[in-house]
């Protein structure tokens, strides 16, 4: 894997400062617009694709925020074997535990050019602790994150191939939906298949197999670049 890299980078706001809360814009919940909001404020990092924003096993006293672009939640097994354990979009909080610095249980990468912002915990606990419908939706949004996790679990447990493709697909449309970034019934579609495997927990020529299948039968489809979820 390209890159190593742990940034120890300093939010531009003094860690005392209170933030008003910001209002929603074009749909989009409270909380993403919070946090990108807060983010713009903090120096901000960019990162070329496949690189590794946060090492498995890093100690990180810093909140990471997506700004621009796309990044993957990867842990890494003793034999190097990887698994896929999310996709983070612009808004979304990388790394959730606020309370206390901790070491990571997985690797934050770059799937395609980055832009990050490293946001102390501190910082972001006065955030939750000062305005109470920020902490609210905060808390709204983590529960939502385990609710999705839930579903990944169930996936991987009990789903077919095709099932757990069609399910990556489908949420990765919705997201980009609510981003404002979704085009119809189509999405920007940056995963290669051996990303899609990781996720999906399938080997990549199990993964080529499903893809190929729905191609033959004119199903919804996922290439790099581009993903049809409907026909």
């Amino acid at each position: 894997m390209a890159g190593t890299a742990t940034p120890e980078a300093r939010c531009a706001v003094e860690p005392g400062a209170t933030t008003p809360l910001f209002p929603a814009e074009a749909g989009v919940p409270l909380p993403l617009n919070a946090l990108l909001a807060r983010a713009r404020q903090c120096r901000l990092r960019t990162y070329a694709s496949r690189h590794v924003i946060i090492d498995q096993g890093a100690r990180t006293d810093h909140a990471i925020i997506v700004v621009e672009g796309w990044a993957e939640l990867v842990m890494r097994l003793p034999d190097d074997r990887r698994q896929i354990l999310a996709f983070a979009m612009p808004g979304d909080l990388c790394l959730d535990d606020i309370d206390r610095p901790a070491r990571t249980d997985c690797a934050i990468v770059a799937v395609t050019p980055l832009t990050v912002a490293i946001l102390g915990k501190f910082e972001l606990r006065r955030l939750v602790a000062d305005h109470a419908a920020f902490a609210r939706d905060f808390r709204r949004n983590q529960m939502l994150s385990l609710a999705i996790q839930r579903r990944w679990t169930a996936s991987l447990g009990r789903m077919e191939a095709i099932e757990r493709v069609a399910h990556l697909m489908c949420e990765i449309l919705v997201r980009q939906q609510q981003l404002g970034l979704g085009c119809g019934q189509a999405c920007d579609w940056p995963l290669t298949q051996t990303q899609v495997s990781e996720a999906c927990g399938l080997t990549q020529v199990h993964t080529n197999r499903v893809i190929q299948d729905r191609k033959r039968c004119s199903q919804p489809t996922a290439v790099q670049g581009k993903s049809s979820v409907m026909r």
